[in-house]
């Protein structure tokens, strides 16, 4: 799900029947790869500081999603699920 405003865009993703914000799901990311968000940052050039604030104000771009998934070495996937079950989806390849 994705709703976009002039000045930010918060991704939502349905996980477990509720509702998962971009910083839930980076942090949980970084959980299970054994890694802490401030390293995460590091591997992204920033700093954990100016990376903290974007997760706290929900400012990850697609492209900073698209290059935390190519950091960590996962597959990040974003998809139109139609109602005939088809996706239309663009990925971090």
């Amino acid at each position: 799900m994705l709703f976009e405003t002039k000045w930010f865009t918060v991704f939502l993703l349905r996980h477990g029947g509720t509702i998962m914000k971009t910083s839930d799901m980076i942090r949980r990311l970084c959980e299970q790869m054994n890694i802490s968000v401030s390293e995460l940052a590091r591997r992204l050039d920033q700093s954990p500081q100016n990376f903290g604030k974007k997760l706290k104000r929900e400012t990850i771009t697609l492209e900073e999603l698209k290059t935390i998934a190519d950091v960590m070495d996962v597959k990040f996937e974003q998809a139109f699920i139609l109602p005939d079950g088809n996706e239309i989806k663009t990925g971090s390849e």
